[in-house]
């Protein structure tokens, strides 16, 4: 059924974290659209972990995927690279961007703010996130 194809799906991604992180430097994120995403570090592919799951971010009303991945990267490498945020904080701050550019039509019509990044942070915090 249903359920059993979602297990399967979902151990295919943990597979392919894991040989992704293998063959990259620090680590791989895997993002699962409405469902969130999975952190795999090569330290932890390396000692056996299992990849780090994140819930997608509540309170979204989504219109348009459109440009969704590229907010996620956007918002991804502003919190590691530029503010030199931690992976889990860069991964919670691409799944923002994300998610804001879901609730307009179009890619480039509700690009996130640094303002509305840090708001959707703040709300996220406040509820445990679930896991995919």
């Amino acid at each position: 059924g249903a359920a059993a194809a979602a297990a399967a799906a979902k151990a295919e991604l943990v597979i392919a974290a894991g040989r992704l992180a293998s063959a990259v430097r620090t680590a791989v994120v895997i993002t699962c659209g409405k469902d969130g995403c999975m952190l795999q570090t090569r330290a932890g592919e390396t000692a056996g972990q299992a990849p780090r799951c994140f819930g997608a971010p509540r309170g979204i009303q989504p219109v348009d995927a459109t440009g969704a991945g590229d907010a996620f990267d956007a918002g991804f490498v502003f919190r590691w690279a530029v503010c030199g945020g931690s992976l889990d904080e860069a991964v919670a701050a691409g799944s923002c961007c994300g998610a804001l550019c879901t609730e307009t039509v179009g890619a480039n019509s509700n690009p996130p703010s640094a303002r509305s990044l840090s708001q959707m942070e703040v709300r996220q915090k406040e509820v445990p996130p679930s896991c995919v």
